[in-house]
């Protein structure tokens, strides 16, 4: 009996995190802002769909800003910058290809 109330339990919570993370599109508004931005956005363009950056890194030459996303997404959303502010890479999730990309050179 513990066996089936065990399996219940996961295909519930398994059931919910499908819910708040593919069907509530309301509870991380977020994401939704973040496809909708096209390339060409700037930082400036980021911040005021996204809010303000949590993080912003220099890894290896290439600076990264990072702004919050959904406690259920796979990460937050990413975006590589040039110099100028100007956005490179946007990647509205962790998990998924990058929304777009402007190649370099």
């Amino acid at each position: 009996m513990l066996k089936y109330l065990l399996i219940a339990a996961c295909v519930l919570a398994a059931l919910g995190v499908a819910y708040f993370r593919f069907l509530d599109p309301m509870l991380f508004p977020n994401q939704g802002r973040c496809e909708s931005l096209r390339p060409g956005a700037t930082l400036s363009d980021l911040t005021k769909a996204l809010g303000p950056p949590r993080k912003v890194t220099r890894i290896k030459g290439e600076t990264w800003a990072y702004f919050p996303s959904h406690p259920l997404a796979a990460g937050p959303i990413k975006a590589k910058l040039r110099e100028d502010g100007n956005v490179i890479t946007l990647r509205c999730y962790d998990d998924k290809p990058a929304a777009w990309d402007i190649p370099q050179g």
